[in-house]
C-alpha cells in the first residue's frame, strides 16, 4: 500500500466515514431534491414568461389569455385587465405558453431579418445611376413581352 492509501484509511477511520449511499439517493430525501429541483425550474419558466411577454403586442398577449382559457386554468379579470397567477398554472399551459412566446419571438427575428434585407436591396437600387435604372426598366419590359 502506497503512503497516499495509509493517509485515505487514517482519514477514514478518524472521521469514521463508511461508504453509504448518497443522501440524494435516499428515497425521503430523493422526492425532496425533485421537488426543490421541479420548483426552482417553474421559478425559471416563469421568469421565462415574464420577461419574454413585456416583449410581445397586445394580441400576442391576447392569444395567452386564449391558452390559459382553453386549458380551464384560474384568472382574474376586473376593470384593470386580467390577472394570472403563474404559479397557479398547469404544467402542461406553461409549456404551451413558453412555446407560444418562443414562436413569436423567432418570427419577430425573421422579420427583422427580412426587413433589413429589403432595406439593402432598396439601398442598392437607389445607388445605380439613371442610365442603369433605364436599362433595367428597359430590360423589365421586354422581358414580359
Amino acid at each position: 500500500m502506497t503512503t497516499d492509501d495509509n493517509k485515505m484509511q487514517n482519514l477514514d477511520s478518524f472521521f469514521d466515514t463508511k461508504m453509504e449511499e448518497s443522501p440524494k439517493s435516499s428515497s425521503p430525501l430523493r422526492e425532496e431534491y425533485e421537488n426543490i429541483y421541479s420548483t426552482y425550474n417553474f421559478n425559471q419558466e416563469y421568469q421565462y414568461v415574464i420577461e419574454q411577454s413585456k416583449l410581445l403586442q397586445k394580441t400576442e398577449h391576447i392569444e395567452i389569455f386564449k391558452i390559459i382559457d382553453k386549458n380551464g386554468d384560474d384568472y382574474t379579470t376586473n376593470e384593470n385587465g386580467v390577472f394570472i397567477a403563474l404559479n397557479k398554472l398547469k404544467p402542461e399551459t406553461l409549456k404551451q405558453i413558453t412555446q407560444f412566446i418562443d414562436f413569436c419571438l423567432d418570427n419577430k427575428l425573421k422579420l427583422q431579418k427580412d426587413i433589413n434585407q429589403r432595406d439593402s436591396i432598396r439601398e442598392i437600387m437607389n445607388c445605380q445611376t439613371d442610365e442603369v435604372r433605364g436599362f433595367n426598366k428597359m430590360f423589365l419590359i421586354n422581358e414580359k413581352n
